[in-house]
């Protein structure tokens, strides 16, 4: 049965097959397109072939079949379709060929899992991209599958446009400044892509573009969007790119390359007689339009524009006017740091910012806070960068003369803001507009604002450059006589710092004009003052210096012939013969030399070698060109000479000057790794410093534990102490108190305490041990005096009843009550002992009470020596 269907698909039209139900039978059909576009002839193009790209829909069909291998051979075909394309003598349009094509192929081909069917698919897509005449048609094809959610889809489509950069380049395309925020835009997403290969395929893909642009253009739309890492990588690939910046070259050459190239081999040689090699051929188209991609674009007009004034806070007008400093300066920090600062570029179109420019004239002029000033100043050097030519000379009007008015202040801080601001605006405006302002002021009274408007000019005289072809219209040049006339004012001050900066600026106007223009203002100063005019004058530079004008065209015109006589003499040996005689009669024919210094000397060398010329040289001259007049062609060879002596030495100086740019981006690569170090121990110290804070602080609260626990310790031994003193004269007492006392205790008591009071227990008699006096037993059983029972007695002032009322912890805290309390126990208990008892009971007890106060002074002692090296 497969036989019988196999024998059955082959039998039909070719068409037929490329729509078959079957696979086999549609790839049959692309192997056999295949070989049909391999052997077609170029010359007389067959309509079975023509109709493939009169009518692209039908390979769009076979180029996204269902099955893989299928869709293989119909990359090939298509492949061998485009290649013949190519080879035709008339190429046909191939527009609508990319707008069909490219998409199906990035889509089916590109995501392919086949090796062979991504690699068929790029070659494809290069063919296509050869018949245009720029990569960017193709781009903005395949550019949308970026935010594919395939990984391999993305991956293939980035490596897609890489290939395509590095074939073909960025030459010939239309406004390009769109084209790069296009390219550029979703390449910072890709360099973060979770996918490895879409991360690689995306720094390779940036490596390319860098070949084109450079670094400063890719810094400013791309780098300061990528992460740190990234962009020290990227520094690593850039430096190990070792060619020209754009390329001198293209890989492959676009169709209308070729039919250049073509066009120049039938032309025959060129005007040195050379023959045009294909190598410089594809050479001349890149270079030139490498040159026009590197001055055309502008990284400032390819940033996108911001509007901020109609994000303005609503109460502007009345902050900025309030009578409180605080308003005043945080709506201008509002203004700074959430609207001027973020945006790169701002809109001047519909944008008038004459009235926010007044209120800030008005902060500069009359605000009293110094922050204020600083912060308005900052914000118009914002305005200036973020507008650039945008911002008018009538902007520049507004805020010129409350800034020079400004620099009177002396704080570094407010004078480098406003120094800034002055120069942004004679950056942006012209010197032209800043010149007679800036004249003005540097008569005023205020030493301060002479002298910082001094050095405004300048700085301005150093950076002019002359617009004009014809000096004599230029501002500067007409307003020379009265800069001399100020800057002779500003020489003669009485200030030496002002001197100073007018003798800088002198010294940079005659550089700039030279010292011819000049000497009037120079007969006036002193021998010492014109010294260090010229001390200056070795020093400075300027950018547009006219001691060195380029030759008129008349002039030039009039040298000419006198180059080719002189090339015409040296090629004849015979006339350089008298020549070198004639040279010896010159000096005999020239006037003697007059010892007087002259005024001036002659305008014209010209004039001069007439002057100076005899009849013998000029015959001479004249023989020497009849001579030479059959010489012609050695002077011609010798001028290719002379050319190809000039080619080779610019060479010699481009290889020197990608060398030099090489070993600069080399330093720069350095110098921001020496910054990241920097960076880096710069916040090591901080951390080092905030430890060293906290143990600070931690070393002074023990030390402020330390001296408390110090504290607490002497009170503890003046506690003491004075508990040793008390038991002292407690011990010293004399034992005839206790006599005493116990004669006084005998005495009967006050009749309400002679009987016991009712409803209270019985007395609790406490029994003696065998040891005791018989004394003692009957003084327990006998009624005391007063009438109490013995028993109350005995139980009240007995040592053991003493004992048992006295506190568990033993504390000498209560040492004087207990000691009293002995001596009256004692005393009480006389009544029925003999008082030579009582004493050795006394101090028995005494120095018991005794030992134990030494053993808890010595625990406290120890106690307070082991706190002292613990804090220690």
């Amino acid at each position: 049965m497969a036989e019988q269907d196999d024998s059955d698909f082959t039998a039909l039209p070719l068409g037929e097959r490329a729509v078959h139900k079957l696979w086999k039978a549609r790839m049959h059909a692309y192997q056999e397109l295949n070989s049909l576009f391999q052997k077609s002839s170029t010359m007389s193009v067959s309509p079975d072939v023509s109709k493939y790209w009169i009518n692209p829909d039908l390979f769009a069909t076979y180029i996204t079949d269902s099955n893989v291998v299928a869709q293989e051979q119909a990359i090939l075909a298509l492949n061998a379709l485009l290649e013949y394309v190519t080879e035709l003598p008339a190429i046909p349009k191939s527009e609508n060929l990319r707008l069909t094509w490219i998409p199906l192929l990035a889509e089916k081909g590109l995501g392919s899992s086949r090796p062979n069917t991504k690699n068929k698919t790029i070659e494809c897509i290069l063919l296509l991209v050869s018949l245009d005449s720029s990569v960017q048609q193709t781009i903005e094809l395949i550019e949308p599958f970026f935010s594919n959610k395939l990984p391999r889809l993305v991956a293939s489509c980035v490596g897609c446009i890489n290939t395509m950069i590095e074939s073909f380049g960025l030459i010939n395309i239309n406004n390009m400044q769109s084209f790069l925020l296009q390219l550029l835009e979703p390449i910072p997403k890709l360099s973060s892509h979770a996918d490895r290969n879409v991360r690689s395929n995306t720094m390779n893909l940036i490596l390319e573009i860098y070949k084109w642009i450079g670094r400063d253009l890719l810094q400013d739309l791309l780098l300061e969007n990528l992460k740190p890492i990234q962009q020290r990588d990227l520094d690593k690939m850039f430096q190990k790119y070792e060619g020209t910046i754009p390329p001198q070259s293209q890989p492959k050459l676009f169709q209308w390359q070729k039919d250049l190239e073509k066009e120049a081999q039938e032309s025959g040689p060129d005007k040195d007689g050379d023959t045009l090699m294909g190598d410089q051929l594809s050479t001349i188209p890149s270079k030139a339009d490498a040159d026009a991609l590197g001055s055309q674009i502008d990284p400032f007009d390819i940033l996108p524009s911001t509007s901020i004034l109609d994000k303005f806070p609503e109460d502007f007008q009345t902050r900025i006017s309030s009578s409180k400093w605080k308003d005043r300066v945080e709506v201008l920090e509002e203004i700074l740091n959430n609207l001027l600062i973020p945006a790169k570029k701002l809109q001047s179109k519909n944008q008038d910012y004459s009235e926010f420019l007044r209120s800030l004239s008005h902060v500069i002029q009359k605000d009293a806070n110094v922050q204020a000033v600083t912060i308005a100043a900052i914000l118009i050097q914002q305005l200036c960068l973020k507008l650039k030519s945008n911002f008018t000379k009538s902007y520049g009007t507004i805020v010129l003369d409350p800034l020079l008015e400004r620099t009177k202040e002396k704080k570094p801080s407010v004078s480098e803001a406003i120094c800034a601001a002055l120069d942004y605006i004679a950056e942006v405006c012209g010197i032209d507009e800043c010149l007679e302002e800036t004249l003005n002021h540097m008569k005023h009274k205020i030493p301060q604002i002479r002298m910082e408007c001094t050095k405004f000019l300048t700085r301005m005289l150093k950076t002019w450059k002359p617009q004009s072809r014809n000096l004599q219209d230029e501002f500067v040049i007409k307003m020379i006589p009265d800069m001399s006339i100020v800057i002779l004012k500003i020489v003669n001050d009485t200030q030496p710092t002002i001197r100073e900066t007018g003798f800088e600026c002198l010294a940079t106007l005659m550089k700039l004009v030279g010292e011819r223009e000049v000497s009037e203002t120079l007969e006036k100063l002193d021998n010492l003052k014109r010294k260090k005019v010229y001390e200056y004058y070795e020093k400075v530079e300027v950018l547009g210096s006219l001691q060195e004008r380029p030759p008129t065209r008349s002039a030039t015109m009039e040298m000419v012939p006198s180059i080719k006589s002189s090339i015409s003499t040296k090629s004849s040996p015979i006339a350089n013969r008298p020549a070198n005689l004639n040279r010896g009669n010159l000096p005999s024919l020239r006037k003697p030399s007059s010892t007087l210094p002259s005024k001036r000397g002659p305008t014209s060398p010209l004039r001069t070698e007439k002057t100076f010329e005899s009849p013998q040289s000029a015959y001479s001259r004249s023989k020497s060109r009849l001579t030479t007049r059959s010489l012609t062609t050695e002077s011609a060879s010798t001028l290719n000479h002379r050319a190809v002596n000039l080619d080779i030495e610019l060479d010699d100086l481009r290889k020197q000057k990608q060398k030099w740019l090489k070993e600069r981006q080399e330093i720069l690569a350095k110098f921001d790794n020496f910054q990241t170090r920097t960076s880096q121990l710069s916040e090591e110290n901080t951390m080092l410093q905030q430890q060293v804070s906290n143990l600070q602080s931690s070393l002074h609260e023990k030390t402020l534990e330390l001296r408390s626990k110090d504290l607490q310790v002497a009170r503890l031994q003046d506690r003491v102490s004075a508990l040793e003193t008390e038991l002292e004269a407690s011990s010293r007492l004399p034992s005839s108190n206790y006599g005493v006392r116990s004669v006084s205790s005998e005495r009967p008591s006050s009749g309400g305490l002679s009987h016991p009071i009712p409803g209270t227990p019985p007395p609790r008699f406490t029994n003696f041990s065998a040891d005791r006096p018989s004394s003692s037993l009957s003084i327990q059983n006998r009624p005391s005096s007063s009438g109490a029972p013995a028993s109350d007695v005995n139980e009240k002032f007995s040592p053991v009843t003493s004992r048992r009322f006295r506190s568990p912890s033993e504390s000498s805290d209560d040492l004087p009550h207990r000691v009293n309390s002995l001596q009256l126990n004692s005393a009480d208990k006389s009544q029925g002992l003999s008082s030579t008892f009582v004493n050795d009971e006394s101090w028995r007890r005494a120095a018991e009470v005794t030992s134990q106060l030494k053993a808890r002074i010595e625990r406290m002692r120890a106690k307070t020596r082991g706190m002292s090296s613990e804090m220690r």
